[in-house]
């Protein structure tokens, strides 16, 4: 059913909120696979953007999915490669923990990946089978990244020989210091954003988008995502992924659009 192309698997939150349900979207080959994910914060700790199609995560708030997405475990250990996409601004120079942006976890110790943000750095720990459980023997990092108050997009890339880092289209390091695959990955961890699973680890910013990938984009995606991005075109993100996809656009029995609100 899935092939290996630059499909988004899991996306965003463009949506107003409905009831205490955030709409993320995940795309496969044969269509859009909306599901679901719940909030588990006061609702006075994160703001709708309105236009902007973001939300602004404060202090205590983040966005889960309501339990493990199993299957999101399997798509990308049939590659051993990943792609994580992020548009966001930070509203803190610095924040510590690492603060969790995108986290694929169960805890503070335990994750098959993390996006993070450490001071102004930018963290990536992510489990293959020659790091540990949390990522962090050896991990990614590379400073200073994080500016408050500018809209920022960050692609992370891995190929299974090397990760790489783009920033605002353009590569911005490169490192060869994790190896494997992601056959020991956890299925039991959840896809969080703006914190970590024990609500322990905030970020304090704005997302505008997300999207992960299972195979490492090259330069030349990444920097037409960018474009796409912020070229001033007010064309649906979702759409701009499907023209990239334009070959594709079979519609299977099995994948159609439906929305189930979760409560």
């Amino acid at each position: 059913m899935f092939k290996n192309v630059a499909k988004p698997l899991e996306i965003f939150s463009r949506y107003p909120v409905i009831s205490a349900v955030v709409y993320l979207v995940m795309i496969c080959t044969a269509g859009f696979w909306p599901f679901d994910i719940s909030w588990y914060f006061s609702p006075t700790n994160l703001n709708w953007l309105g236009n902007e199609g973001g939300v602004e995560l404060e202090p205590n708030a983040f966005l889960s999915s309501p339990g493990p997405p199993v299957y999101l475990t399997q798509l990308l250990k049939n590659t051993d490669q990943l792609s994580v996409e992020v548009y966001l601004m930070t509203l803190k120079d610095f924040q510590n923990g690492p603060a969790r942006i995108v986290s694929y976890s169960t805890d503070t110790l335990s994750r098959n990946f993390t996006l993070g943000q450490d001071q102004d750095s930018l963290i990536f720990r992510l489990r293959t089978t020659k790091t540990d459980d949390d990522g962090f023997t050896p991990s990614f990092s590379a400073d200073p990244v994080f500016h408050a108050g500018k809209k920022q997009h960050i692609v992370f890339t891995y190929d299974g020989k090397s990760e790489r880092l783009f920033l605002n289209g353009r590569l911005n390091k490169t490192s060869d210091g994790v190896k494997g695959t992601f056959q020991n990955w956890d299925s039991n961890c959840q896809l969080v954003l703006g914190n970590e699973v024990t609500a322990n680890r905030p970020w304090n910013g704005r997302i505008y988008f997300v999207a992960l990938y299972n195979k490492s984009l090259n330069e030349n995606t990444v920097l037409t995502l960018y474009q796409n991005l912020t070229g001033g075109k007010n064309k649906d993100l979702i759409s701009l992924r499907r023209d990239m996809r334009s070959e594709e656009r079979r519609v299977g029995k099995e994948c159609r659009s439906r929305w189930s609100p979760y409560h």
